[in-house]
């Protein structure tokens, strides 16, 4: 997965990644803590893996 635009897409790229990795437990996302839209994309994106069992 890369790109640098989130939220909308989150659920399918990580629907797409339990297709690709159906053992995977953990996703790395780097995010910038001074920026607030990384920071908020990291709150939308911690919520999708939560749901999805990530």
């Amino acid at each position: 997965m890369t790109g640098i635009i989130y939220r909308i897409q989150e659920s399918k790229r990580f629907e797409w990644l339990i297709t690709l990795a159906p053992t995977a437990k953990h996703v790395y996302v780097p995010y910038n803590p001074e920026d607030k839209g990384s920071v908020t994309t990291l709150a939308v994106i911690s919520e999708t893996a939560k749901t999805l069992g990530l």
